[in-house]
């Protein structure tokens, strides 16, 4: 039996748009930087990544739906007009991040406690009676900065894609690329182009059992 054709969730939106900072809509950068990626992995089937660029716990709503608009996307270049989602998976990465520290320097001593040798007319005098030696006045800092491990939150989506709504019974939620791509696109103030990007052909994977 066919289930009916789900577009997105419209209570999370509202939300999402003001509160889901921090995702770009953009390839994964070749530093590790947050982003999307697809990976084929049948004739009709791919795995749509999505990559945070900040530390969390899980992924969140507008992460999810970025994901879904680059499926979409994902279904349309290769010539297919809807998609299901067969699986979703989280995943957590652990990335080093450099964070800036300092350290106060300077300060030594205190008011009243000259450090002196030799008499009140000649010798050699360090301090004096009313100053320590270095005082709070000639204080500072040292920056620097320290590694620390950051969790950053993964999701993948695995789809299969269609010429159509397909006839034949399904397991997941399935999309109208087209429309749902429109809808986020519009909701999340995102450019994806006035035409869509030539068709490619579906990739061809073998099978060996």
């Amino acid at each position: 039996m066919v289930r009916p054709i789900y577009f997105l969730c419209p209570p999370s939106f509202l939300l999402v748009v003001l509160t889901g900072c921090g995702v770009p809509y953009s390839e994964v950068g070749s530093r590790g930087s947050g982003g999307h990626s697809t990976n084929p992995i049948g004739n009709n089937q791919f795995e749509v990544t999505y990559l945070s660029n900040q530390s969390g716990g899980q992924p969140s709503n507008r992460m999810r739906e970025l994901t879904l608009l680059r499926a979409a996307e994902v279904t349309l270049e290769y010539g297919f007009s809807h998609f299901v989602v067969e699986d979703e998976l989280e995943d957590v990465q652990t990335k080093w991040r450099m964070r800036p520290t300092t350290t106060p320097i300077g300060g030594i001593g205190s008011s009243g406690s000259g450090i002196s040798t030799g008499g009140t007319v000649g010798g050699i005098g360090i301090g004096s009676p009313t100053g320590g030696l270095g005082t709070t006045s000639g204080a500072g800092v040292i920056s620097s900065s320290t590694p620390v491990p950051v969790s950053i939150p993964e999701l993948t989506l695995r789809i299969r894609c269609y010429h159509g709504v397909p006839t034949a019974a399904y397991q997941g939620e399935l999309y109208d690329a087209a429309r749902l791509r429109t809808i986020l696109a519009v909701q999340y103030d995102i450019d994806i182009g006035r035409e869509s990007k030539p068709a490619r052909p579906p990739p061809t994977i073998q099978v060996i059992e």
